[in-house]
């Protein structure tokens, strides 16, 4: 089995925050981080999404929308980032 691990590079001129997410998110692979230096502020989310389509996945998609809208605010910029895999055939 292959592991990935998310990450995001950050030059070191910018200053973040991570975003911890709580334990009930753990399911996800999610990772955040808030520019604090930038106005507005900017919150970076990069999500694996893993390639299946099943009711996994759909209740994988409902977590991650329940943690995206509690960890993101009014008072900042958010960017999404993913490898959200393309549903083929259904069309």
């Amino acid at each position: 089995m292959v592991e990935w691990v998310l990450g995001i590079l950050v030059k070191r001129s910018f200053s973040i925050v991570p975003i911890q997410l709580d334990t009930k998110y753990a399911a996800l692979e999610v990772t955040g981080v808030e520019f604090i230096c930038l106005r507005p502020k900017l919150q970076l989310f990069v999500v694996y999404r893993p390639p299946y389509h099943d009711m996994a996945a759909v209740s994988y998609m409902q977590l991650l929308s329940d943690c995206l809208s509690h960890y993101t605010s009014n008072k900042c910029v958010q960017l999404v980032t993913s490898n959200f895999p393309v549903l083929t055939g259904i069309c």
